[in-house]
């Protein structure tokens, strides 16, 4: 154990002092950061989704018309826009390549068990 403890603190070591002369080189050459900014958006299929109550699910698309994929979450929530409402959407997470369109498929929770 004292030759792996003795072995990891070298380890450390060196890359610290392997590291600290490109890191404060760098730091001098980079007068302002690069900042790389991109804009998403989605485009819906409905402005609303109406669930029927004797219906099992509904579903509606998305589409990423976007030049690079996306990284969704979905949930849905009531009126007020803070509570959660008795429904999820599935996939509740998912990717969207670009220029790609995709199905959400959104179940009342009382049908789940």
């Amino acid at each position: 154990m004292y030759i792996l403890n003795k072995f990891i603190r070298r380890t450390v070591i060196f890359f610290f002092f392997c590291y600290l002369p490109i890191a404060s080189s760098e730091s001098k050459k980079i007068e302002q950061p690069l900042l790389t900014q991109k804009y998403y958006g989605l485009r819906l299929g409905t402005t609303r989704v109406i669930y029927k109550e004797d219906a099992p699910s509904t579903s509606f698309w998305i589409m990423n018309e976007k030049e690079y994929p996306i990284l969704v979450q979905t949930q849905v929530y009531n009126d007020d826009k803070s509570s959660k409402a008795p429904f999820i959407v599935t996939p509740p997470i998912l990717k969207v390549e670009s220029n790609a369109r995709t199905r959400l498929k959104v179940i009342p929770t009382s049908n789940l068990f």
